[in-house]
């Protein structure tokens, strides 16, 4: 009967500490501020009004190209994006300048897959790594 005792209150103890640490406000912190593009309430955008017209140009631009296959896809986007700017032909140089950077990345990326083929867990981690020109973290 001691060894039960004993057990469930070691157990118990346990339970009640990680609730401790869970609700501790230094580890219960709100996720970071998230990045530009999930953004979704624009009323805590800087500027609230050229959100919500971003907002409203992508969402017509993505039911304009809904139906297009995924390699169209993109070039009917900043075509319908670049169809209201300002500079169109800035807007269209920009968006084939990203798509460029895009398809390097990808390409790269396919790359060091194909290379470090065959490996798993932190030696496959250190092979992408190396591979994609990053270095590796320091090591304590």
């Amino acid at each position: 009967m001691t060894s039960l005792r004993s057990t469930f209150g070691a157990g118990l103890g346990a339970t009640l500490l990680a609730a401790a640490l869970l609700a501790h406000p230094v580890l219960a912190q709100e996720s970071p501020k998230p990045g530009p593009r999930a953004e979704h309430d624009c009323a805590k955008a800087p500027d609230p009004a050229r959100c919500e017209s971003r907002r409203a140009e992508m969402h017509s631009a993505r039911e304009a190209c809904k139906g297009r296959p995924q390699g169209e896809r993109g070039t009917c986007m900043a075509e319908s994006l670049c169809r209201k700017a300002e500079d169109p032909a800035r807007c269209k140089a920009h968006h084939a300048e990203r798509a460029e950077r895009h398809k390097a990345r990808h390409a790269e990326r396919e790359k060091a897959r194909e290379a470090c083929k065959g490996r798993d867990g932190e030696d496959r981690q250190a092979c992408m790594r190396e591979h994609r020109g990053h270095q590796s973290p320091a090591k304590s």
